[in-house]
Protein backbone atom coordinates (compact mmCIF):
# COMPACT_ATOMS: atom_id res chain seq x y z
CA UNK A 1 0.00 0.00 0.00
CA UNK A 2 1.61 3.45 -0.73
CA UNK A 3 0.83 5.69 1.90
CA UNK A 4 2.47 9.43 2.38
CA UNK A 5 4.58 10.24 4.80
CA UNK A 6 5.41 13.73 6.14
CA UNK A 7 9.41 14.67 5.76
CA UNK A 8 11.06 16.79 8.55
CA UNK A 9 12.45 19.58 8.07
CA UNK A 10 15.76 17.82 8.21
CA UNK A 11 15.02 15.47 5.51
CA UNK A 12 13.97 18.44 3.21
CA UNK A 13 17.24 20.56 3.70
CA UNK A 14 19.23 16.98 3.49
CA UNK A 15 17.73 16.81 -0.28
CA UNK A 16 18.27 19.92 -1.30
CA UNK A 17 21.36 19.96 -0.31
CA UNK A 18 22.56 16.70 -1.76
CA UNK A 19 20.60 17.51 -4.71
CA UNK A 20 22.67 20.94 -5.00
CA UNK A 21 26.47 19.33 -4.14
CA UNK A 22 25.51 16.73 -6.93
CA UNK A 23 24.38 19.02 -9.54
CA UNK A 24 27.66 20.84 -9.19
CA UNK A 25 29.70 18.20 -9.73
CA UNK A 26 28.27 16.30 -12.67
CA UNK A 27 25.30 18.66 -13.53
CA UNK A 28 22.13 17.44 -15.47
CA UNK A 29 23.13 14.16 -15.66
CA UNK A 30 22.49 13.97 -11.71
CA UNK A 31 19.25 14.52 -12.05
CA UNK A 32 18.33 11.10 -13.10
CA UNK A 33 19.45 9.99 -9.88
CA UNK A 34 18.57 12.41 -7.56
CA UNK A 35 14.47 11.90 -9.08
CA UNK A 36 14.73 8.37 -8.56
CA UNK A 37 16.08 8.98 -4.90
CA UNK A 38 13.73 11.46 -3.65
CA UNK A 39 10.79 10.81 -5.86
CA UNK A 40 10.09 7.95 -3.28
CA UNK A 41 10.08 9.55 -0.48
CA UNK A 42 6.15 10.76 -0.89
CA UNK A 43 5.51 7.02 -0.87
CA UNK A 44 6.44 6.22 -4.74
CA UNK A 45 3.31 7.86 -6.61
CA UNK A 46 5.48 8.90 -9.28
CA UNK A 47 6.15 7.50 -12.75
CA UNK A 48 9.61 7.02 -13.44
CA UNK A 49 9.35 7.00 -17.36
CA UNK A 50 12.31 9.03 -18.93
CA UNK A 51 15.47 7.45 -20.20
CA UNK A 52 17.47 9.97 -21.49
CA UNK A 53 18.97 12.89 -19.06
CA UNK A 54 17.06 15.54 -21.12
CA UNK A 55 13.69 13.55 -20.66
CA UNK A 56 15.15 13.10 -16.51
CA UNK A 57 15.58 16.86 -16.24
CA UNK A 58 12.17 17.34 -17.62
CA UNK A 59 10.26 15.18 -15.97
CA UNK A 60 12.01 15.95 -12.40
CA UNK A 61 10.72 19.99 -13.25
CA UNK A 62 7.47 18.89 -14.14
CA UNK A 63 6.83 17.22 -10.32
CA UNK A 64 8.63 20.22 -8.72
CA UNK A 65 6.89 22.75 -10.79
CA UNK A 66 9.07 24.66 -12.69
CA UNK A 67 9.20 24.66 -16.30
CA UNK A 68 9.77 21.39 -18.12
CA UNK A 69 12.21 23.04 -20.67
CA UNK A 70 15.17 20.17 -19.76
CA UNK A 71 17.60 23.18 -18.40
CA UNK A 72 18.47 23.04 -15.21
CA UNK A 73 19.12 26.73 -13.58
CA UNK A 74 18.09 28.69 -10.63
CA UNK A 75 14.42 28.56 -11.41
CA UNK A 76 14.64 24.98 -10.90
CA UNK A 77 16.20 25.66 -7.65
CA UNK A 78 13.57 27.68 -6.30
CA UNK A 79 10.33 25.40 -7.59
CA UNK A 80 12.83 22.47 -6.10
CA UNK A 81 12.97 24.61 -3.17
CA UNK A 82 9.56 25.37 -2.46
CA UNK A 83 8.25 21.66 -3.59
CA UNK A 84 10.34 20.20 -0.74
CA UNK A 85 8.99 22.51 2.10
CA UNK A 86 5.63 21.55 0.38
CA UNK A 87 6.45 17.67 2.01
CA UNK A 88 7.32 19.06 4.99
CA UNK A 89 3.80 20.35 5.58
CA UNK A 90 2.86 17.18 4.44
CA UNK A 91 0.74 19.40 1.42
CA UNK A 92 0.74 16.91 -1.23
CA UNK A 93 -2.10 18.10 -2.98
CA UNK A 94 0.00 20.14 -5.88
CA UNK A 95 3.00 17.45 -4.69
CA UNK A 96 1.62 14.72 -6.35
CA UNK A 97 2.07 14.26 -10.30
CA UNK A 98 0.98 11.68 -12.22
CA UNK A 99 0.37 10.60 -15.66
CA UNK A 100 -2.22 8.17 -14.26
CA UNK A 101 -3.59 6.57 -11.38
CA UNK A 102 -4.45 3.01 -12.82
CA UNK A 103 -7.49 1.59 -11.82
CA UNK A 104 -7.66 -0.68 -8.49
CA UNK A 105 -4.51 0.65 -8.11
CA UNK A 106 -2.97 1.89 -4.53
CA UNK A 107 -2.12 5.27 -6.17
CA UNK A 108 -5.62 5.85 -7.21
CA UNK A 109 -6.90 5.30 -3.75
CA UNK A 110 -5.09 6.61 -1.86
CA UNK A 111 -5.41 10.07 -3.96
CA UNK A 112 -9.32 9.32 -3.02
CA UNK A 113 -8.55 9.30 0.92
CA UNK A 114 -6.73 12.64 0.26
CA UNK A 115 -9.10 13.81 -1.78
CA UNK A 116 -11.81 13.19 0.84
CA UNK A 117 -9.29 14.02 3.70
CA UNK A 118 -8.77 17.84 1.78
CA UNK A 119 -12.50 18.25 1.44
CA UNK A 120 -13.05 17.68 5.30
CA UNK A 121 -15.06 14.67 4.56
CA UNK A 122 -15.45 11.26 6.24
CA UNK A 123 -12.63 8.74 4.25
CA UNK A 124 -14.43 6.40 1.47
CA UNK A 125 -15.68 3.41 2.23
CA UNK A 126 -15.42 0.29 0.68
CA UNK A 127 -18.31 0.71 -1.82
CA UNK A 128 -17.54 4.01 -2.49
CA UNK A 129 -14.02 2.92 -3.59
CA UNK A 130 -15.45 0.41 -5.70
CA UNK A 131 -17.51 2.89 -7.26
CA UNK A 132 -14.66 5.50 -8.22
CA UNK A 133 -13.24 2.85 -9.63
CA UNK A 134 -16.22 1.86 -11.99
CA UNK A 135 -16.40 5.83 -12.80
CA UNK A 136 -12.32 6.19 -13.28
CA UNK A 137 -12.50 3.45 -15.91
CA UNK A 138 -15.48 4.16 -17.53
CA UNK A 139 -14.61 8.07 -18.23
CA UNK A 140 -10.72 8.25 -18.57
CA UNK A 141 -9.12 5.34 -17.53
CA UNK A 142 -7.33 7.12 -14.82
CA UNK A 143 -5.20 9.67 -17.05
CA UNK A 144 -4.83 12.49 -15.59
CA UNK A 145 -5.55 15.38 -17.53
CA UNK A 146 -7.17 13.54 -20.28
CA UNK A 147 -9.02 16.01 -22.74
CA UNK A 148 -12.90 14.72 -23.89
CA UNK A 149 -12.50 12.84 -27.31
CA UNK A 150 -14.59 15.59 -29.01
CA UNK A 151 -11.19 17.38 -28.95
CA UNK A 152 -9.27 14.87 -31.61
CA UNK A 153 -10.85 16.55 -34.83
CA UNK A 154 -10.02 20.29 -33.82
CA UNK A 155 -6.77 21.10 -35.83
CA UNK A 156 -4.87 22.81 -33.20
CA UNK A 157 -5.37 19.97 -31.29
CA UNK A 158 -4.35 17.54 -34.12
CA UNK A 159 -1.29 19.39 -35.17
CA UNK A 160 -0.09 19.01 -31.40
CA UNK A 161 0.02 15.35 -31.54
CA UNK A 162 3.92 14.19 -30.60
CA UNK A 163 2.43 10.86 -32.26
CA UNK A 164 0.31 11.74 -34.97
CA UNK A 165 -0.91 7.94 -35.76
CA UNK A 166 -2.76 8.42 -32.31
CA UNK A 167 -5.73 9.98 -31.63
CA UNK A 168 -5.17 13.62 -29.45
CA UNK A 169 -6.60 12.12 -26.63
CA UNK A 170 -4.85 9.12 -26.50
CA UNK A 171 -2.23 8.37 -23.97
CA UNK A 172 0.28 8.18 -26.07
CA UNK A 173 -0.07 12.42 -26.91
CA UNK A 174 -0.32 12.77 -23.02
CA UNK A 175 2.44 15.09 -23.38
CA UNK A 176 0.14 17.56 -25.87
CA UNK A 177 -3.02 17.39 -23.50
CA UNK A 178 -1.88 20.79 -22.03
CA UNK A 179 -2.61 22.49 -24.96
CA UNK A 180 -6.36 21.18 -23.94
CA UNK A 181 -6.06 21.86 -20.74
CA UNK A 182 -5.03 25.41 -21.12
CA UNK A 183 -7.94 26.26 -23.18
CA UNK A 184 -10.05 25.07 -20.72
CA UNK A 185 -8.73 26.72 -17.95
CA UNK A 186 -9.43 29.95 -19.81
CA UNK A 187 -12.47 29.65 -21.13
CA UNK A 188 -11.47 28.79 -24.44
CA UNK A 189 -12.20 25.03 -25.50
CA UNK A 190 -15.62 25.44 -26.81
CA UNK A 191 -15.62 29.38 -27.66
CA UNK A 192 -12.64 29.82 -29.33
CA UNK A 193 -11.25 26.19 -30.53
CA UNK A 194 -14.68 24.82 -31.68
CA UNK A 195 -14.44 21.78 -29.51
CA UNK A 196 -17.75 20.41 -28.97
CA UNK A 197 -17.27 19.85 -25.06
CA UNK A 198 -15.12 20.98 -22.54
CA UNK A 199 -14.86 17.89 -20.36
CA UNK A 200 -11.50 17.16 -18.80
CA UNK A 201 -9.09 14.99 -16.37
CA UNK A 202 -10.12 11.71 -14.50
CA UNK A 203 -13.85 12.34 -14.07
CA UNK A 204 -14.40 14.43 -17.53
CA UNK A 205 -15.77 17.62 -15.59
CA UNK A 206 -17.08 20.46 -17.63
CA UNK A 207 -15.10 23.46 -17.28
CA UNK A 208 -18.34 25.08 -16.14
CA UNK A 209 -17.74 22.25 -12.87
CA UNK A 210 -14.73 22.74 -12.42
CA UNK A 211 -15.51 26.06 -11.00
CA UNK A 212 -18.26 24.91 -9.22
CA UNK A 213 -16.75 22.00 -7.71
CA UNK A 214 -13.31 22.03 -7.44
CA UNK A 215 -11.59 23.75 -3.94
CA UNK A 216 -9.05 25.58 -5.92
CA UNK A 217 -10.97 26.00 -9.75
CA UNK A 218 -9.96 25.15 -12.93
CA UNK A 219 -6.73 25.49 -11.42
CA UNK A 220 -7.17 21.75 -10.36
CA UNK A 221 -7.21 21.17 -13.77
CA UNK A 222 -4.19 18.68 -14.41
CA UNK A 223 -3.43 17.56 -10.85
CA UNK A 224 -4.24 14.25 -9.41
CA UNK A 225 -5.96 15.35 -5.88
CA UNK A 226 -7.89 18.02 -7.03
CA UNK A 227 -9.27 16.28 -9.69
CA UNK A 228 -10.50 13.58 -7.67
CA UNK A 229 -11.87 16.08 -5.01
CA UNK A 230 -13.60 17.76 -7.86
CA UNK A 231 -15.36 14.55 -8.87
CA UNK A 232 -16.03 13.85 -5.52
CA UNK A 233 -18.02 17.26 -5.18
CA UNK A 234 -19.68 16.48 -8.45
CA UNK A 235 -21.13 13.67 -7.43
CA UNK A 236 -22.17 15.12 -3.87
CA UNK A 237 -24.18 17.55 -5.57
CA UNK A 238 -25.96 16.47 -8.39
CA UNK A 239 -26.45 12.25 -7.20
CA UNK A 240 -26.39 12.80 -3.57
CA UNK A 241 -22.44 10.62 -3.48
CA UNK A 242 -20.74 8.79 -5.50
CA UNK A 243 -22.87 5.06 -5.04
CA UNK A 244 -25.74 6.96 -6.81
CA UNK A 245 -23.45 8.63 -9.63
CA UNK A 246 -22.20 4.57 -10.60
CA UNK A 247 -25.40 3.44 -10.41
CA UNK A 248 -26.69 6.01 -13.48
CA UNK A 249 -24.34 3.81 -15.26
CA UNK A 250 -26.74 0.89 -15.42
CA UNK A 251 -30.16 2.71 -14.46
CA UNK A 252 -32.24 -0.41 -15.76
CA UNK A 253 -30.82 -1.85 -12.54
CA UNK A 254 -31.32 2.09 -10.38
CA UNK A 255 -34.61 1.93 -8.28
CA UNK A 256 -36.75 4.76 -9.37
CA UNK A 257 -36.11 6.36 -5.37
CA UNK A 258 -32.13 6.25 -5.74
CA UNK A 259 -32.37 8.34 -9.10
CA UNK A 260 -31.71 12.22 -8.94
CA UNK A 261 -33.46 14.77 -10.44
CA UNK A 262 -30.30 15.09 -12.34
CA UNK A 263 -30.79 11.62 -13.55
CA UNK A 264 -34.16 11.73 -14.50
CA UNK A 265 -33.57 15.08 -16.40
CA UNK A 266 -31.10 13.10 -18.58
CA UNK A 267 -33.11 9.88 -19.15
CA UNK A 268 -36.07 12.21 -20.41
CA UNK A 269 -33.95 14.36 -22.88
CA UNK A 270 -32.71 11.09 -24.36
CA UNK A 271 -29.27 10.42 -22.66
CA UNK A 272 -27.65 7.33 -22.72
CA UNK A 273 -26.30 6.12 -19.09
CA UNK A 274 -22.81 6.66 -18.91
CA UNK A 275 -23.46 10.34 -20.83
CA UNK A 276 -22.60 13.50 -18.80
CA UNK A 277 -22.85 11.12 -15.61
Amino acid sequence: MAVLHKLTLAQAEAAAEYNKQRFEVEGAASVPYIFQVWAKLPGDLFAWTSTTTAQAVSEYQRVIGATPDGKWGPASDRAEGKYLMQLTQGDYIDAIVVDQMPVGSDILHEGMRLARQWRGKPLPTHAEIEAWDYIVQRESGGWVGRPNYTADIIPKYKEGRVDPGARFSNPKNRKSWYLFSDDVRNSRAVSVQGVRSSAVDVGQLLGSNWVTYCPIGRRGIGKAVPALAAMDAYCDGRYNGVLNAAEFYDLDHCPSDRRSYYSERALAIGCKPGEGY
